[in-house]
């Protein structure tokens, strides 16, 4: 009998992929141009209000990118959550949403509308990963997930540098990119010589700042649109996946003419060359890995929370010369 569990398995999710949403209870759908939105009952405020800007997004970033799907993205709203987030999925590819209100400003200090951002955020991922180049322009046969196939050679920050790019630059306000705190996390090692490599940017670290390769991909994408025209990040992308295993370097210099290893060092060049290193004051604490947050002024002096991968999370006073 076990050796035909996995068949049986294979069949059911099979039948649950392809049952009709309207079958399922307290499920919805709005159909706009471009995007189906499927939502609980509960969420249909957040639906109705996606759907008002769901296709001016898309035509945006359609644009920019060079990929206008004919089929309707499907763009899921989830509730019952405390995480406020959003993520795209392939087999089949979707764009999902966490809908909640956002416990912090991860998406940008200046971030006036959340829901548009995030929904910029993974519209640009779907739009990026499934386009048809490369081999998979050949390979249609196969079905839409083949797309896919070119996302093993791609190095984080190209996935995620565009996303974190797009929710900057096709927002009136807010995004990653126009957030002084986002920014800090970058400027903080290049003002103290400590700044990591552009193959250490294509993944995540144990150690700050975590989320490396949405910094580094910024850097790239943002240095490369200015430069050399937001074109230049679909161009370099089709000549990438027309031959993707010898990584991105290559096709950045046919566009550009430079590595992507220079490309990376001119954008932290510029960044020093603005003017917005860290100057000299007072020391607050000692260099150390980990997050310092939620001061509070006592009597005994400056208290708040730091939280260190080697120690933990600790409730500490910081003294003026920078000791705890």
């Amino acid at each position: 009998m076990r050796r035909f569990a996995w068949p049986i398995l294979l069949v059911f999710l099979l039948f649950l992929s392809n049952t009709p949403l309207g079958a399922v209870s307290g499920w919805n759908q709005i159909d706009t141009l471009h995007t189906r939105i499927i939502f609980a009952d509960e969420n249909v405020g957040e639906a109705n209000e996606l759907a008002a800007y769901a296709d001016e997004v898309f035509a945006s970033l359609s644009a920019f990118l060079e990929h206008r799907p004919k089929e309707r993205v499907p763009v899921i709203l989830m509730g019952h959550t405390s995480w406020a987030n959003g993520y795209y999925v392939t087999f089949p590819s979707a764009v999902s949403l966490t809908i909640t209100s956002p416990s912090n400003r991860f998406l940008g200090t200046r971030t006036q509308d959340w829901l548009r951002s995030v929904y910029t955020h993974e519209l640009t991922h779907y739009l990026h990963l499934t386009s048809l180049v490369g081999p998979a322009k050949y390979l249609r046969f196969l079905g839409p997930a083949v797309t896919a196939m070119n996302i093993p050679f791609m190095s984080g920050w190209w996935i995620e540098g565009v996303t974190t790019y797009s929710e900057t630059a096709f927002a009136a306000h807010g995004g990653r990119g126009d957030s002084p705190t986002f920014a800090h996390r970058y400027l903080a090692p290049l003002s103290e010589g400590r700044m990591w490599s552009l193959a250490q940017g294509g993944y995540a670290s144990l150690f700050a700042p975590s989320d490396r390769i949405y910094l580094t991909g910024y850097l790239m994408v943002d240095y490369l649109s200015r430069q050399y025209g937001e074109e230049s990040f679909a161009l370099i992308n089709r000549k990438f996946a027309a031959f993707p295993f010898f990584g991105l370097s290559p096709s950045i210099k046919k566009v550009t003419g430079h590595s992507a290893k220079e490309i990376f060092s001119f954008a932290l060049t510029e960044k020093r060359e603005m003017g917005i290193a860290a100057s000299a004051s007072s020391l607050f604490h000692r260099q150390e890995e980990g997050d310092h947050y939620l001061f509070f002024d006592t009597a005994v002096g400056l208290v708040g929370l730091f939280d260190s991968p080697t120690k933990g999370t600790l409730l500490v006073r910081y003294s003026e010369d920078g000791e705890r």
